[in-house]
């Protein structure tokens, strides 16, 4: 939106200091750092002090059968240990404990990833703590640019600034006077560089605008309980504050080999409802490239 010539926000002290020294946006400052979020930052570290992994052969149990698409295997995203996520992230309905593996279809047919035009195209599963399991070997026929080589990741507390077009700003009071979206965009600043972003939780690292603002009309050929998801979304029975993100996934060609789409990130979001009730297959994605 508008110009941004400060360097990127990486903290809510700053942010709120920031916003301090504008006479438009001061009264504003804490509704919205608050709408800033923590998350975890995952980033590549030895495999002992690992939190997770990305890429390389999850941990299953023996008779897990690999998720498929149309005969075509689904890709090896992630693999996250519950039990050593802090507790302050522990959300209602996030187990304890467990591994929670990503799974998604990177080929030809769906863009490599930048687009999934079916639900099946991706799967979350859930493995309960004391399940045993094995490292599986990845199907023979999986594609190459499927393959994402192993990259054990530790997860890192940090913090992200909510974007002016994100829903959590776009209903705050702020007024049209002094275009005070414009003013919060450059206060929030701009990254240096385009960095590359593996995170579970948090707010998303976006390349286009809100990945939750893409929901009513992902999937619109997809009918639930009689009608389409957007008609649902445009009634309140979807409202996007109800999601959240989950995972992001970014390209990665150096560490894990592979690029989404067209340099694109991959997020994750589920509904605070179907998490608290377990519902992990509700889960959607949305790419940007």
């Amino acid at each position: 939106m508008g110009r941004k010539d400060l360097p990127y926000t990486r903290s809510p002290e700053e942010l709120r200091r920031r916003l301090a020294a504008d006479r438009r946006l001061r009264k504003h400052a804490e509704a919205l750092v608050a709408a800033g979020r923590e998350g975890l930052r995952l980033t590549q570290t030895d495999a002992e002090s690992a939190d997770g992994r990305l890429g390389g052969q999850p941990d299953l149990p023996a008779d897990f059968e690999w998720p498929e698409w149309k005969g075509k295997p689904l890709a090896f995203l992630a693999q996250l240990d519950l039990a050593r996520v802090p507790g302050r992230f522990r959300l209602r309905g996030l187990p304890e404990s467990g591994l929670l593996s990503f799974f998604a279809l990177i080929a030809d047919r769906n863009g490599y990833g930048s687009f999934f035009e079916n639900r099946r195209q991706v799967r979350l599963v859930y493995t309960p703590a004391g399940t045993p399991v094995v490292p599986r070997k990845l199907p023979k026929k999986l594609e190459d640019e499927a393959r994402l080589r192993p990259q054990p990741v530790a997860m890192t507390v940090d913090w992200t600034p909510a974007e002016c077009d994100s829903m959590e700003v776009m209903e705050l009071p702020l007024g049209s006077k002094g275009y005070p979206l414009d003013r919060y965009d450059r206060l929030v600043g701009e990254q240096d560089e385009p960095e590359t972003i593996h995170r579970f939780l948090g707010q998303p690292d976006r390349i286009q605008d809100d990945p939750v603002n893409d929901l009513d009309f992902m999937y619109d050929l997809e009918v639930v309980k009689g009608r389409k998801r957007r008609e649902m979304i445009r009634a309140g029975e979807g409202d996007p504050h109800e999601w959240r993100l989950l995972l992001q996934v970014d390209s990665d060609e150096e560490g894990l080999g592979t690029m989404i789409g067209d340099v694109g990130r991959m997020y994750w979001l589920i509904r605070d409802d179907h998490l608290v009730a377990g519902r992990l297959d509700e889960v959607m994605v949305v790419t940007q490239c």
